[in-house]
């Protein structure tokens, strides 16, 4: 059986509201009855001229961008590239292959699509000079400085580097509140095929690096999902008799906030305790970048994360972390063990300026899906994980932009998304930003 989308139940929202209300009292006589009826003519007058240019405005149609972005020499193709609309919080980024796809609002044709990665010079190009279906963006490698032959400045450390960058969040990130457009994917493979597939556009209200994540409210306003056909065994289901279940959208969102955990982690954090390197210094969007290597053993889980800080202004632009299962388990179950030699658990958050603060903008985090999908008698063989994106498509900071989450709209963290349901409309999708899917990954048949 071939892997289909399902849906059941409507769920309508209202994208454009548009409301006039004015309360005035006045005192009328014959001389100043007419100057009021002139004066209201001309404020519906211009109220109606108000709604027909909106009106205009909102049937234009989107205009819509296939892009590849690989290195100039056509060996690379770019990952999870920064692809923006310069000026404004509308973005995307690009999936394994290189590849996005942006609907630039009528508004912004003027405008300029920007593509930047981390070690390549970034490029910009007139959306109104677009006009293949499909352009390749290519991206010349920017100058780098190897480990080895690196002078920092006033003989500042590694660490020191990552603590400065910590005292610094109150100035490169917002503490006032925001709001999110956002697109959602929960996708399980085993090998090379998807065994369960959830897609969801969802909004963020945000309250700030320094607000407890209890606090963040988010809502979904669309939802499709495929069949489920991930393997489970006695452990799984163990595992959720005893820890019950958690809504994978909220602990994505929460764990690729590095931002607001370094901050939670300010007071505490010494430079001396874990082993922090410089790797090298890199460039991106014609800055200098340090790739700081953060070692912590003091976790159950090993783990190595990787800080890309700007030189100039001690932002923090990117994070990776990846953890590992210490290589000396005693546990003889060999499916367990295989689980934990091939894990590929890990995060991965990126980092966009709008305005003058920075906001996140892609996040992914990766789990094993089952302790069932691995091979008993083959160590690291039919793994199986769940990988989790979250894109951001729109950054709002203007109050006045975005209405509050209500309180029955947030999504509960103890409660699995995938058990939603929602009637497709094939009409958002069909104009919605969102990741491209892998191309390799083939569809589950039984």
């Amino acid at each position: 059986m071939t892997i289909s989308w399902h849906f059941n139940r409507d769920n309508g929202h209202n994208y454009n509201k548009f409301v006039f209300f004015r309360k005035k009292q006045f005192s009328f006589n014959s001389s100043t009855l007419n100057m009021h009826l002139l004066k209201m003519k001309r404020r519906l007058l211009l109220a109606l001229t108000f709604c027909l240019i909106t009106n205009f405005l909102l049937a234009q149609p989107n205009k819509k961008i296939n892009g590849i972005v690989l290195s100039a020499d056509n060996i690379t193709y770019l990952s999870y590239a920064s692809v923006g609309i310069e000026g404004t919080g509308i973005g995307t980024v690009t999936n394994e292959a290189g590849v996005f796809t942006l609907y630039i609002p009528y508004e912004n044709l003027a405008g300029s699509i920007k593509i930047s990665y981390v070690g390549f010079k970034s490029l910009e190009k007139k959306i109104l000079d677009i006009v293949s279906d499909t352009i390749h963006f290519k991206l010349e490698p920017d100058s780098l400085v190897l480990n080895g032959v690196i002078v920092l400045p006033n003989g500042i450390t590694p660490g020191e580097i990552l603590k400065e960058a910590i005292s610094r969040i109150s100035k490169n990130y917002d503490r006032q509140s925001f709001y999110l457009q956002a697109f959602y994917r929960q996708m399980a493979t085993k090998d090379e095929t998807y065994t369960r597939l959830l897609e969801a556009a969802i909004e963020i209200q945000d309250f700030g690096y320094d607000a407890n994540s209890d606090r963040r409210k988010v809502k979904v306003i669309e939802l499709r999902k495929s069949d489920d056909f991930i393997e489970r065994g006695w452990r799984d289901f163990l595992v959720k008799a005893i820890y019950g279940t958690t809504n994978g959208m909220i602990t994505t969102i929460t764990d690729c906030d590095w931002v607001s955990k370094m901050y939670e982690k300010r007071n505490s954090f010494d430079p001396h305790k874990n082993k922090i390197s410089l790797n090298r210094i890199l460039k991106f969007d014609g800055q200098e970048v340090y790739e700081i290597e953060f070692e912590n053993t003091d976790f159950s889980l090993d783990n190595k994360t990787i800080y890309y800080i700007n030189t100039s202004d001690y932002a923090i632009i990117k994070v990776d972390c990846k953890y590992q299962f210490p290589s000396n388990n005693s546990n003889s179950d060999k499916s367990v063990k295989a689980l934990f030699y091939a894990s590929k658990w890990g995060t991965q958050s990126i980092y966009r300026k709008v305005g003058d603060k920075y906001y996140l903008s892609y996040g992914k985090r990766t789990e094993p899906a089952s302790f069932a999908a691995v091979e008993k008698d083959k160590i690291g063989v039919g793994d199986q994980f769940i990988q989790h994106e979250i894109l951001i498509n729109n950054v709002l900071t203007q109050r006045s932009s975005w209405d509050r989450v209500k309180r029955k709209e947030k999504q509960m963290k103890d409660t699995d998304i995938y058990n939603q349901s929602f009637k497709y409309n094939p009409e958002f999708w069909a104009n919605y930003v969102i990741i491209l899917r892998n191309p390799i990954l083939k569809q589950v048949r039984n």
